[in-house]
């Protein structure tokens, strides 16, 4: 197993331990892959966000709106630069893993694909994905998929 095959399996063990993901970042940037390390911080640093949840001792609610602080307007600013980043390398480049997707049907990417999925009227040709903290979090296909 190669040392990135070994950061690889830690995130899957640890999926919420943003040190492992930013220990690869670190490790593909060494490797000459700067753009997808910039993008795995990027998302890190959306995740860390969205999640954050007190703002001078009263709670903030989870999706960041709190007008004080303007955690959302932050947010929606970086995942606008998480999609140009995408958009400039392409998006199988950094997730080829979707390409069997994109062979049956269109691929929609949604910033939360749980909290979307049912109201997004996916068709049976289609897949919508999501990323979190620089991966593919969740995949939901259409029926002609399977």
């Amino acid at each position: 197993m190669t040392d990135r095959d070994a950061l690889y399996r830690s995130i899957l063990e640890n999926p919420a331990d943003n040190v492992v993901r930013r220990v690869y970042a670190d490790f593909i940037r060494e490797q000459g892959e700067e753009d997808r390390a910039d993008f795995i911080e990027l998302q890190i640093q959306i995740a860390e966000l969205a999640e954050m949840g007190v703002h001078e001792g009263r709670s903030c609610n989870v999706t960041g709106t709190c007008g004080e602080c303007n955690r959302e307007g932050e947010v929606s600013r970086l995942q606008v630069k998480a999609r140009e980043m995408i958009t400039s390398v392409g998006l199988l480049r950094w997730f080829p893993e979707l390409s069997r997707f994109q062979r049956s049907g269109e691929l929609f990417w949604q910033d939360n694909v749980e909290a979307n999925a049912f109201g997004f009227g996916l068709s049976a040709s289609s897949t919508l994905f999501s990323l979190c903290r620089g991966f593919v979090s969740t995949v939901i296909t259409g029926s002609s998929f399977w």
